[in-house]
């Protein structure tokens, strides 16, 4: 039951960087789904989309976020104020890039020896 109850969306909560890159795919496609990708990467200059409608799809943006993830990441997304803050939040703590993504294949060849 318990193993339920970690997917909401179709897809399983954020634990941490082993499950980051399927867990940021998935997320970045319920986001567009729902047509709330722009609070993540911005609106157009020309979008005519009036403040309070904006301020509602953040809200809920930040509070999907927020839903698909295990309480173990809340430290990083708990003080963001927009799900934009959230998103870069998560992915500067569990992105492989640089140092991490070195000692995160270095683990792997360990594993294979």
């Amino acid at each position: 039951m318990a193993e339920h109850s970690s997917i909401f969306l179709g897809f399983e909560k954020l634990v941490g960087r082993e499950n980051f890159n399927n867990w940021k795919f998935g997320m970045k496609m319920a986001l567009m789904h729902e047509g709330l990708w722009g609070c993540i990467e911005g609106y157009p200059e020309d979008d005519t989309t009036k403040e309070n409608v904006k301020q509602k799809s953040e809200q809920k943006a930040l509070a999907k976020i927020c839903l698909m993830v295990q309480p173990c990441t809340y430290p990083h997304d708990r003080n963001a104020r927009s799900a934009k803050e959230a998103w870069q939040n998560l992915s500067k703590a569990y992105e492989d890039t640089g140092l991490s993504r070195r000692l995160s294949l270095i683990r792997q060849l360990v594993r294979i020896k």
